[in-house]
């Protein structure tokens, strides 16, 4: 506790020490209205099992309409210093329960004690590179325990997802090419009287190109107290995670780009599995996009295919590489391959074609979600979903959208879970 109070002191003293005063000289109110119209089919995937999450009775389809609606402020206090709130709504249509709460609130203060710092206080956006470590912090598969996308049996469709922070990004590009982004996450606080929080520290040395990050190497690690129980709902959680990284975007010729990541995780201190050891894992992924700029529609192409090994922990990732196994499946070990193909017949149109194929990295691995336990054989295939999304730019401010998927579940599953699970979502989205 005492390491808590100095350390918040510390901070506040060196920010009240930079502005004697500081006036509101600009407030901007913007935000933006969307409506979901979701049906969803054999979310379970025909296994006749009481869900815990969809309830006994609830059978496998869901159709609901929901919204979301975000109302920002950005308050400019001085000309290096600005705060920034935004509420956001979150609704099923019919559903006495609603979520309202601050998915951003923080303070940013510029070339700190007039240097190219820059520093970040309080609940704010969180990502490492690709989304794979650092992105979402409400658990995997994006799955709520509360709120009406909850209630509304559509928990990955919700935007909660941002930490309290505190981020300081040092921008070095006066005198080379690098930028420093480290930071420092409450997770869970835990029991305010008992040492049991869990907190995310982070830095990312990143070499930029025309303002962009080319190559990064950076370093992502998670502390918990002995007490602290595991955040994720996946079993093999650990409460001390250190992962090391890096990241390299290459495009040799004009149109052509190649991405690689690769992530080395050590993790000891099992919190929910009696396996206490310590051990390791490893995450590679490799990406290449080619755009047909001198073809009609100007069509572009992007391959990715990602492997991680048996007991990686995937933390608090933001990697939606196929929407219904996004839903389904919580990422952990495995082998994914996919083809993404997109294209804007018109200027105001946009459509995208994607398919990924998903193996486990090992048999009888077991598959966790909230929608239904599955049985497994000794067979790695995951199974291969199919999904299509069009967008139509009805104005400046309006989009109008329409998506849809079927995931195939491959011969891991049993043949009692082998039934395919489909979705169609349309949207409304209004931008002020």
């Amino acid at each position: 506790m005492a390491k808590k109070i100095l350390m918040v002191f510390s901070v506040f003293f060196m920010l009240f020490t930079v502005a004697a005063f500081a006036a509101v000289e600009n407030v901007k109110v913007s935000g933006d209205f969307t409506m979901l119209g979701v049906q969803r089919s054999n979310f379970t995937l025909g296994s006749g099992i009481a869900s815990p999450f969809l309830g006994a009775s609830s059978g496998d389809s869901i159709s609901v309409l929901a919204s979301v609606a975000n109302l920002r402020f950005n308050a400019d206090l001085t000309q290096d210093i600005a705060a920034t709130i935004t509420m956001t709504d979150e609704r099923v249509w019919g559903l006495e329960a609603d979520s309202i709460y601050a998915s951003e609130a923080y303070i940013t203060f510029k070339k700190f004690l007039n240097s190219p710092l820059t520093i970040k206080i309080g609940k704010q956006p969180v990502r490492s590179p690709d989304g794979i470590l650092l992105g979402d912090f409400d658990g995997p598969t994006n799955m709520l325990a509360t709120g009406a996308f909850s209630a509304g049996l559509i928990p990955d469709l919700s935007q909660r997802k941002n930490p309290e922070a505190i981020l300081l990004d040092y921008d070095f590009s006066e005198w080379v090419p690098l930028k420093l982004s480290s930071g420092y996450v409450k997770v869970s606080e835990g029991k305010a009287d008992q040492n049991d929080d869990i907190n995310v520290y982070f830095a990312d040395l990143s070499y930029m190109y025309k303002d962009m990050p080319v190559a990064d190497i950076y370093y992502v690690g998670q502390k918990s107290q002995d007490k602290a129980a595991g955040v994720n709902l996946i079993p093999h959680t650990k409460a001390n995670i250190q992962n090391l990284g890096a990241r390299l975007i290459v495009s040799p010729v004009k149109d052509l780009a190649f991405l690689f990541n690769g992530i080395y995780q050590y993790q000891n201190k099992a919190t929910s599995d009696v396996d206490n050891h310590l051990r390791s894992a490893w995450l590679a992924s490799m990406a290449v996009q080619y755009s047909f700029t001198k073809l009609p529609w100007s069509p572009v192409l992007a391959i990715h295919v990602g492997m991680a090994s048996d007991k990686w922990d995937v933390m608090y990732e933001d990697i939606t590489c196929a929407s219904i196994m996004n839903a389904l499946i919580a990422d952990t070990d495995g082998i994914a391959a996919g083809v993404i193909l997109s294209a804007r017949p018109t200027t105001d149109v946009g459509v995208k074609l994607s398919y990924l194929n998903a193996h486990l990295y090992k048999p009888n691995t077991p598959i966790y979600n909230d929608y239904a336990t599955y049985a497994l054989t000794n067979n790695r295939d995951i199974g291969n979903e199919l999904d299509a999304s069009a967008t139509y730019d009805y104005t400046e401010d309006v989009q109008l959208g329409i998506e849809g998927g079927v995931f195939m579940p491959g011969r891991a599953f049993a043949e009692s879970n082998r039934h395919n699970a489909s979705q169609a979502i349309g949207k409304v989205k209004v931008s002020f």
